[in-house]
């Protein structure tokens, strides 16, 4: 019998050298390696769609004003061209017995006149304003600063967040 021949129930079968061992293994070994980046692929493709989903998810969650909209309501309601809104807080937020969402805030305030500046512009209703205000911070000199904490209120609507 002649080397790298062997019997076979029908007669004969082809050489089973080395190379056709290699050969043969090789094909199964890349069929198995195929597979398995196949598996490694959907594992981690898993993995990433679930990151991506919760972090959606968790982005939606955050049922509570914005800090600019806070911000920009104690701008609106209180900087003129008197005063300058310098710095913005948030203390605290939570939802009152109402059902609306109340943020403690925390404000310092500027003053770009002096007290006798905005006195001698002021007449009428607006001078008993001033006389308000000054019993309360005293009179003022340009740039003095003070700070002040007020709970605003906010409600939440079908366009998001509105300030009452």
């Amino acid at each position: 019998m002649a080397e790298g021949w062997s019997p076979c129930y029908f007669g004969f079968r082809k050489p089973v050298g080395r190379a056709w061992q290699l050969l043969a293994t090789h094909g199964a070994y890349a069929r198995t390696m195929k597979n398995d980046k196949r598996k490694n692929f959907m594992r981690q493709f898993v993995r990433v769609s679930a990151l991506i989903f919760l972090i959606l998810t968790l982005a939606g969650c955050s049922n509570r004003p914005s800090d600019d909209l806070v911000e920009d309501r104690v701008k609106q309601l209180y900087e003129n061209e008197y005063i300058k809104i310098t710095k913005v807080e948030r203390l605290d937020g939570y939802i009152d017995q109402d059902g609306d969402y109340a943020v403690d805030v925390r404000y310092t305030a500027k003053f770009t006149q002096s007290y006798k500046e905005v006195e001698s512009k002021t007449r009428g209703v607006e001078k008993f304003a001033l006389g308000l205000m000054s019993a309360v911070t005293g009179e003022w000199k340009k740039g003095d600063t003070y700070v002040e904490e007020e709970t605003f209120y906010f409600v939440e609507s079908e366009n998001g967040w509105r300030p009452l």
